[in-house]
């Protein structure tokens, strides 16, 4: 099989509280059981005023047989602004887009497995696998599902509810931890972006992958574990709820 280029977008903000777990994300990309000429990483800092951007810079530096690209902005736009950006810095010849969030880590041969389902399913416009919580080892994030009240509602929190029988199921969303989307799905679904940038934050998964949907791809999970994340880490409670509750409305 030849493996098509994908590239993955890397937000930073202000993450020197976490910083250990922001670079074991990194190593965990550089380590990607993929061939190194067929992936880039794109870092973008959100304007960050901790010195982690520096940090981040010096630890990338070291990595030379990772293709790189590291982007500063000078405030910050957001995880919908601040991604948008990563992705018009893609290379162009890119098939398919990751995102990752700096306080999750994934398996080295995760994307292998996003990529051959996406290449069997040309249909698939929006794919994820499954995290679990690095502290409470229950799933974190996996597909979602939308009730007709427009209520949220994860697969499980059950690691052994996860049907091993079944290659890959289709959902509602596709949650913004570690979502993988086909380039050509997105410029379809919404043009030289992933996301809406008024959301700034919460619910622009759920509205991409709903355009997406609209526009005749599926979305879907692989109910196999893909890596961790620490929920919360990068968020204050009172943003988090502030965004969330906004954007619903909006939508």
């Amino acid at each position: 099989m030849v493996w098509p280029k994908i590239s993955v977008i890397w937000l930073n903000y202000n993450s020197m509280r976490i910083i250990d777990v922001a670079l074991e994300s990194l190593e965990s990309i550089a380590n990607l059981d993929y061939p190194s000429n067929r992936y880039e990483l794109i870092v973008v800092d959100n304007g960050s005023s901790d010195r982690s951007f520096e940090t981040i810079k010096n630890f990338l530096e070291k990595k030379s047989d990772l293709r790189k690209k590291i982007i500063r902005l000078n405030r910050n736009l957001g995880f919908a602004g601040g991604n948008n950006i990563g992705f018009r810095a893609r290379d162009s010849d890119s098939k398919y887009i990751f995102l990752l969030n700096n306080d999750a880590a994934i398996k080295d041969q995760s994307i292998k497995l996003y990529v051959e389902i996406f290449e069997k399913h040309p249909r698939i416009g929006a794919l994820q696998g499954v995290l679990i919580d690095r502290n409470k080892r229950i799933i974190d994030s996996s597909g979602l599902y939308l009730s007709n009240m427009f209520t949220t509602h994860l697969f499980s929190r059950n690691i052994g509810d996860l049907p091993s029988r079944y290659e890959v199921l289709k959902c509602s969303f596709v949650e913004g931890t570690f979502p993988s989307y086909r380039v050509e799905a997105l410029k379809v679904s919404m043009g030289e972006k992933i996301f809406e940038n008024m959301f700034f934050g919460y619910g622009e998964d759920l509205l991409t992958s709903l355009m997406i949907w609209f526009r005749g791809y599926t979305v879907a999970f692989i109910p196999r574990i893909v890596g961790f994340h620490i929920r919360g880490s990068t968020w204050s409670r009172i943003d988090s709820m502030y965004l969330s509750h906004r954007n619903y409305l909006a939508m």
